[in-house]
């Protein structure tokens, strides 16, 4: 009799043990795809966050240079810069900034953090952010100067 009992408790024990590692091995299973499915979903949504910005900072950008080649004298000694000489560079360069130091004042409360000029041949000509930074070659730093 305690045989048989003892062979029961041994035969309910296996069988616990079966379907608590099947429970398991389900419960991994689907917490798994579960975790896969959000991260899938999160990161939809992160790239959607991203083409949003993105496009709204494109948005600003365009804005940004329409409203400054329209500021008056501004296209007129940017045109000079070509064929200007070292010294008649800085000279532009300092009224340039003078002319755009109030709209990067401006940018910068909403957000603008760069406002930068440059050449046909990827040489920075006016940072902004950076006035005492100039003349480097932009292709190297920046792909989509190249």
């Amino acid at each position: 009799m305690i045989k048989n009992k003892l062979k029961l408790i041994l035969y309910f024990v296996v069988v616990f043990l079966v379907a608590s590692m099947s429970v398991y091995s389900f419960s991994e299973s689907n917490k798994n795809k579960i975790i896969n499915l959000e991260l899938e979903n999160d990161l939809r949504d992160l790239k959607t966050h991203i083409e949003i910005l993105l496009y709204n900072q494109k948005i600003n950008a365009d804005a940004v240079y329409a409203s400054t080649i329209q500021i008056p004298h501004f296209l007129e000694l940017f045109s000079q810069v070509k064929s200007a000489s070292k010294e008649e560079k800085n000279i532009i360069r300092n009224k340039i900034y003078d002319l755009l130091k109030g709209k990067y004042k401006l940018l910068k409360t909403k957000g603008v953090l760069q406002y930068h000029l440059a050449l046909s041949n990827n040489e920075s000509f006016l940072r902004m952010h950076k006035p005492l930074k100039f003349g480097d070659d932009l292709s190297e730093v920046r792909e989509d100067f190249k």
